[in-house]
């Protein structure tokens, strides 16, 4: 499997790069900034990225649709891990 690069922008955006990192494959827009992700999964399968934003909620990204039900913390995460199907979050 190839690497990819996955970065989160102030523009409440999250991109996908393809491997040599020169062009975007996808994009997916966000309610909010992120500040932390966890990624599992391969892109050509099935992945998912667990997103920790600045309006301290947490989403969820599957192949690329931001699924409905988010995570809503009573204040800001200062980290995030995904071990399994568990979700840890510092806050």
């Amino acid at each position: 499997a190839v690497s990819m690069l996955i970065l989160g922008t102030e523009s409440k955006n999250i991109y996908f790069l393809d491997p040599s990192g020169t062009r975007i494959v996808q994009k997916v827009d966000l309610d909010s900034e992120p500040i932390f992700l966890s990624v599992v999964g391969l892109y050509s399968v099935e992945y998912r990225v667990t997103v920790a934003c600045r309006d301290a909620k947490i989403y969820t990204i599957k192949n690329g649709s931001v699924l409905h039900n988010v995570i809503e913390l009573e204040t800001m995460p200062v980290g995030l891990i995904r071990m399994d199907k568990n979700i840890h979050v510092g806050s």
